[in-house]
């Protein structure tokens, strides 16, 4: 129970929010870190946390901000679990831009398929495609002006 409570207390000082996921680490010794190993779903839990870490190199410990009780040394810092806003962002783009190149090319096509007398099942499926396709957009944009609203 002290090193959940150390951990939140570092969560409080290091100016990370409740419900923040951090990532931790532990370096102790063999037996302590197969013990906590057994008791990591609690911990998971308790602490909040993406990932927990348990290190047999000191030198590892420098990507973390560190406490020691007694003899174990634990480490906390910010999850690398999400992306950045901008690489969300950046991919949404991307993604519309593709998805709108799509759509050009059905809608270029779908006439040339109507002079060339094609199936006209053929013909109704490319435009319930083109139909999906707009909704997707329209969710991609939907999603951009979303992101830029909680900026």
């Amino acid at each position: 129970m002290d090193i959940i409570d150390r951990f939140l207390a570092m969560k409080q000082k290091y100016k990370y929010a409740k419900h923040d996921e951090v990532d931790i680490c532990f370096f102790a010794p063999l037996d302590f870190l197969q013990y906590l190993r057994k008791q990591e779903k609690n911990m998971q839990k308790l602490i909040n946390t993406s990932s927990i870490e348990y290190l047999e190199n000191e030198k590892e410990l420098n990507k973390y901000t560190t406490e020691n009780i007694i003899n174990i040394t634990i480490g906390i810092k910010a999850s690398q679990k999400e992306e950045t806003t901008a690489d969300k962002k950046e991919n949404l783009r991307e993604t519309l831009r593709a998805k709108e190149q799509q759509l050009q090319s059905i809608r270029n096509f779908i006439p040339s398929l109507s002079a060339s007398g094609a199936d006209p099942e053929v013909i109704r499926d490319k435009k319930k495609e083109m139909n999906k396709l707009k909704k997707d957009i329209d969710e991609l944009h939907y999603e951009i002006q979303k992101q830029k609203a909680s900026k």
